[in-house]
C-alpha cells in the first residue's frame, strides 16, 4: 500500500523520518503526478530510493495546506509501464493492485523507467531467492 506523509502515530513518523535520513536517494527528477481526485497534474520531484519511489509535490494543493508526499514500495508493484497520456505526453505508470499512478514531464522518460524497473526487478529477484532458500531449508529439515 502507498504511504502518505499523514501517518497515524507519532512513533511511526519518527521511525520513518530517521529511516529516510539514512537511506540514500539513488536519483531524483522534476516530475508531474496525475492526482485523480483533483483531475490535475501536480508538479514536484520524483525520488528513487533502493526500496521505494517517492513523490513530493512542489506546491501545496491541499485545503489543509499540506503538500502531497507519498511512497510506493517496490515490493508492492504489480506492473510498471511506459504509456502515453490522453494529450500524448510520455508517461510512466506504476500499478499496485487496482490503483494506477501516472508520472510524466521527465527530461528522459526512458532513463527514469530504466532506473525504476532495475530496482523493481532486483526486489523480485531477492524475493524469489528468499523463497527458494526457505523452500530448500524446509526440505532439508524434513529429511528429503
Amino acid at each position: 500500500m502507498c504511504e502518505t506523509s499523514i501517518l497515524g502515530s507519532e512513533r511511526r513518523r519518527t521511525r520513518q523520518s530517521s529511516f529516510l535520513k539514512t537511506m540514500p536517494i539513488v536519483k531524483e527528477w522534476k516530475a508531474s503526478y496525475y492526482q485523480n481526485s483533483y483531475s490535475k497534474w501536480l508538479h514536484g520531484t520524483l525520488e528513487i530510493y533502493p526500496a521505494f519511489v517517492r513523490f513530493i509535490e512542489q506546491y501545496s494543493r491541499d485545503s489543509r495546506g499540506k503538500s502531497i508526499d507519498f511512497r510506493i514500495y517496490f515490493d508492492e508493484f504489480t506492473e510498471i509501464k511506459r504509456e502515453k497520456t490522453t494529450i500524448f505526453y510520455a508517461a510512466i505508470t506504476i500499478r499496485i493492485k487496482a490503483e494506477k499512478y501516472w508520472f510524466s514531464s521527465f527530461p528522459s522518460c526512458t532513463e527514469v523507467y530504466n532506473v525504476i524497473e532495475h530496482f523493481w526487478r532486483e526486489r523480485l529477484i531477492d524475493r524469489l531467492v528468499k523463497i527458494f532458500v526457505e523452500d530448500n531449508y524446509r526440505h532439508s529439515d524434513s529429511g528429503f
